[in-house]
């Protein structure tokens, strides 16, 4: 999306009462002016404003404009002891900027937490990260299971196996006690089951090309920005798609994080809400599902 297509997205989202914003990537560092002006308008109206990044971007200077920007909390990505990020990150230089932007943030006043995807590699270093992050003065971490997807798509022998989930949990739930803070497991088959048994959904993801997506690991979008304004979109359904028979198929389907290998690699399917009937929609939904959800 363009400079122009994103301020007027944010400009947009105040019509649908929007509470909670994140800015996720890629990277959106790379386009600091922009995310500088994107921060200051939606905190004109939603509660919180966020930002997932890697840190390599964020200077002293950085943390001190996105604090004067308004923003509520940066995340910033740690996979590992230096060895093991640096690594994962292609770059031989990522964990000390990751962790330098931290230090930036912190002393900018600015609330920082950690995102952390545990693998076969890294888990045993966690404690490390916890304590050292921790002592500088953040007090959450956010731990995600590894997703068989988008980059890590060739990572499947780095897949925790029961013994050493059973072990990480362990670790878990013994270091927030031990350094004082949040530590979130979050599971995305979790939210499946939620998303099932809810009456709307709470979350709208929008990629990089404007298509809107129910969650960003199933390649299903219901419409672009480009074609209606994100009201019109949630005017004429979108807040209720969890409720289209074809789509509550696909949910009930994942039942457990290797599920998600069934979409590795296939092109986003759209099936716009405004230029189709619910009817049709479920319709060319249930033809793209039955080609992937045979068994």
């Amino acid at each position: 999306m363009s400079d122009s297509t994103l301020i007027n997205l944010c400009e947009s989202i105040e019509s649908i009462g929007a509470k909670n914003v994140c800015l996720c990537g890629g990277e959106p560092t790379l386009r600091m002016n922009t995310v500088l002006s994107m921060i200051e308008i939606l905190k004109k109206y939603a509660e919180t404003v966020s930002l997932t990044t890697n840190g390599i971007l964020i200077s002293n200077q950085v943390a001190k404009n996105l604090k004067n920007s308004g923003i509520d909390a940066v995340q910033v990505s740690i996979d590992g002891n230096e060895i093991q990020h640096n690594w994962l990150r292609c770059s031989d230089y990522a964990y000390a900027r990751a962790s330098e932007s931290v230090e930036h943030l912190l002393n900018n006043d600015v609330e920082v937490s950690i995102s952390f995807i545990p693998n076969t590699l890294n888990f045993n270093c966690f404690e490390n990260i916890v304590k050292k992050f921790s002592e500088l003065g953040v007090a959450s971490f956010r731990v995600q299971p590894l997703l068989i997807l988008g980059r890590a798509k060739h990572m499947s022998d780095y897949i925790l196996n029961d013994a050493q989930i059973i072990k990480f949990g362990k670790i878990i739930d013994r270091l927030g006690e031990d350094y004082d803070c949040l530590i979130e497991w979050k599971n995305p088959v979790d939210y499946m089951d939620h998303l099932i048994n809810a009456d709307q959904i709470e979350m709208i993801s929008i990629d990089d090309h404007g298509n809107l997506m129910l969650i960003p690991y199933v390649p299903l979008s219901f419409g672009n920005i480009s074609n209606h304004t994100l009201g019109e979109y949630c005017k004429h359904g979108l807040t209720v798609v969890n409720k289209i028979k074809s789509v509550r198929r696909i949910l009930s389907k994942i039942l457990d994080l290797d599920s998600y290998s069934v979409f590795n690699g296939l092109s986003l399917k759209t099936c716009d809400i405004i230029e189709n009937s619910v009817d049709e929609v479920n319709d060319e939904i249930s033809s793209w599902a039955a080609s992937i959800l045979e068994n």
